[in-house]
């Protein structure tokens, strides 16, 4: 005869959440998956629940054959959380039949199981630099440099990258992309334009995932 009247669990956050712990504009206006693993008595099957931004709704899902868990969250929750807080829980018997409850937490101050909240870039800007403007006014646009260099603008800090978008036949344009010890970009294409019309654009994204694109420069 066994006599066991005690149940004992565990629950952990995994501390990738949105892949990067940082969930960015388009993660909030999805779906992002919380995962984890669960331990002790906790068994597949159990119930794994999920509480964020203090909401009285919860999300649930069951621990997995090789005791994880992956359940999804709106972004949205994750965002409008203001302290970053996730808590998790399982619950079950043991195989005696006594009951547990395991919970965690996580937070935005915690590393294990944290996450941050980005979701803000700025438009860029591109324009034809006044010294390559060779037309009646430095604000024409037009040019007789068949390699004229165009300024971007308005770059946030955590820019990591940056690539022009140009729109004639279909054919992009390759060119050096300069950052000036001031914060400010140039680009610069590496071979002659020929001439006609160009349409360009910027499209920047940041270390979060972010991206924006600039308004064309006709």
């Amino acid at each position: 005869v066994i006599i066991d009247t005690e149940a004992a669990a565990t629950i952990t956050i995994d501390d990738d959440i949105a892949g990067d712990d940082i969930v960015n504009a388009a993660e909030a206006a999805g779906d992002v998956t919380i995962t984890g693993t669960v331990g002790g008595d906790a068994k597949p099957g159990d119930t794994v629940t999920l509480t964020v931004n203090g909401n009285s709704t919860d999300y649930t899902g069951t621990v997995k054959a090789d005791g994880t868990y992956s359940i999804n969250v709106p972004g949205s929750e994750l965002v409008a959380d203001a302290d970053s807080t996730i808590v998790a829980s399982v619950s079950g018997t043991d195989e005696a039949g006594n009951p547990f409850t395991a919970t965690t937490e996580a937070s935005g101050d915690n590393k294990d199981g944290g996450y941050e909240v980005d979701t803000d870039i700025s438009k860029p800007t591109i324009d034809l630099v006044a010294s390559s403007d060779s037309g009646d006014s430095d604000t024409d646009n037009l040019t007789n440099d068949k390699t004229p260099t165009f300024s971007l603008g308005n770059i946030d800090d955590d820019v990591v990258a940056a690539g022009i978008v140009v729109l004639k036949d279909g054919v992009a344009l390759e060119g050096t992309l300069t950052e000036e010890q001031d914060g400010t970009w140039s680009f610069t294409p590496s071979a002659d334009l020929a001439d006609g019309t160009y349409d360009l654009s910027v499209k920047v994204t940041d270390d979060a995932g972010n991206s924006a694109t600039s308004t064309e420069l006709e």
